[in-house]
């Protein structure tokens, strides 16, 4: 075989490898790209807990520390001093039909027995509305 045809072969076989070979490369780049888009969202979910997303506590690992206590705003519970209040009214006495006294027979806390005339005997509320 003459050199010619020697060298015009090997020509075509490194010429065909390198094509393979850049086909190769670009696949591989594609994929690439994708396991690090796919690396970039798992770390994402990874470092996810119900403190910095909208999970609920119940799906936080084991040993994740607690939430740290939420401060107070240094109001009191309730209705604020000088705030309307909220109330409904009675009806006026001519659109009752009927008033039937409801009191209890024993303490809700202790369970004693009350009478007619203990003052405990009050609705909890202490209102009137029981």
């Amino acid at each position: 075989m003459s050199k010619r045809k020697r060298l015009g072969q090997e020509f075509r076989a490194l010429t065909e490898e390198v094509a393979r070979l850049r086909w190769d490369n670009a696949q591989l780049r594609e994929e690439n790209i994708r396991l690090k888009a796919r690396v970039a969202e798992l770390g994402e979910r990874w470092g996810q807990n119900s403190q910095n997303s909208s999970k609920p506590p119940s799906t936080d690992p084991p040993l994740t520390p607690d939430r740290p206590p939420r401060s107070g705003s240094g109001k009191n519970p309730g209705g604020q001093p000088g705030h309307p209040g909220h109330k409904r009214e009675l009806a006026p006495p001519e659109r009752v039909k009927e008033t039937i006294p409801l009191k209890p027979v024993q303490c809700r806390g202790c369970g004693a027995a009350l009478s007619d005339e203990d003052p405990r005997s009050l609705p909890a509320s202490g209102n009137g509305h029981p």
